[in-house]
């Protein structure tokens, strides 16, 4: 609505602001809620419901709303997702509230930033947050800020429109595949492949000639997005301490989407030296070493525990 009023940039960026506080404050409470509501062997059906639906958003409003945007004007297409979370904000505050929850420890900075003390402390979680430093931090944020004008230059603009649908079509089958696959319990293998399939989604974003290998490349990234998060998501709750769960997430959330100004930053300064095609190419070659990394990782601490990497 501020951008349909033409309001002053700095109202925008307020906003934008508030719209990372409150994705900020919903990931920790959405982990602990699930938590709470399902029983473990229903986690990561829990999780992968829940990024199915979201991710099936990113299929049906580029066919819908993207109409709107390409017969009248950009905003319109901004405002009716405006609308949408103000309806969903009106269905949350219609919820009852749960029971209060009684704790004796005292909520401060410190006891939050305990949740990285979690992290390290179990090796699992210590690997999977390092490959959720290579897939989500990295990856991700490069391809929705480099790959638009990767693929706009080559295809059009309405190429990316399709690219999005692409991902959220890939996102919702990975969300499936996972729960399928009970992904979680192979974290160490997920990382991996998640990182092998990213790699190789980011070159076919950047070298591909054909439009229908640039949309592979898209459903391979949104694939990935979904069945990572997925398993990742479920593995925290399930490894993690009960007490110590909103801590962890609290933590994961921070270190990631803080994180993520940097990465938009420093890949639009790359792109802009060495051209867009070229940094999804860095990336891909980036992505593949730290996924090199968290095998070996994987692999030493098989070999120290005396079985089988997952």
């Amino acid at each position: 609505m501020i951008i349909v009023a033409g309001a002053a940039w700095w109202w925008l960026v307020l906003v934008y602001l508030m719209f990372g506080v409150g994705i900020g404050a919903s990931r920790p409470c959405a982990q602990v809620l699930l938590v709470n509501l399902l029983p473990k062997e229903a986690l990561v059906a829990g999780n992968g419901a829940m990024s199915f639906i979201d991710n099936l958003a990113a299929v049906i409003l580029p066919a819908t709303v993207g109409v709107l945007i390409i017969l009248w004007d950009p905003v319109w297409g901004i405002l009716i997702d405006g609308i949408t979370f103000f309806c969903a904000a009106i269905f949350t505050a219609s919820l009852p509230d749960m029971e209060a929850h009684d704790s004796d420890e005292m909520l401060t900075l410190r006891a939050a930033f305990n949740g990285m003390a979690v992290i390290c402390r179990h090796p699992t979680l210590t690997l999977g947050f390092a490959a959720t430093l290579v897939v989500n931090v990295l990856c991700f944020p490069v391809f929705l800020v480099v790959a638009p004008y990767a693929v706009s230059a080559r295809f059009g603009d309405a190429m990316w429109a399709i690219c999005l649908a692409a991902s959220g079509a890939g996102a919702c089958i990975g969300s499936v595949v996972t729960v399928l696959a009970a992904g979680h319990q192979r974290l160490n293998g997920l990382a991996v492949i998640s990182g092998l399939i990213l790699s190789a989604a980011m070159v076919l974003l950047g070298i591909a000639g054909a439009a229908w290998i640039i949309v592979l490349g898209a459903v391979l990234v949104g694939f990935v997005e979904a069945s990572w998060l997925t398993g990742w998501a479920t593995s925290m709750q399930i490894l993690s301490p009960q007490n110590d769960l909103g801590k962890v997430v609290a933590m994961d959330t921070f270190i990631t989407n803080g994180a993520y100004p940097f990465i938009y930053l420093g890949s639009g300064l790359v792109a802009g030296v060495v051209g867009y095609p070229e940094t999804l190419i860095i990336v891909a070659i980036i992505c593949a070493m730290g996924t090199a990394g968290v095998a070996l990782a994987s692999a030493l601490q098989a070999s120290g525990s005396g079985r089988v990497p997952k």
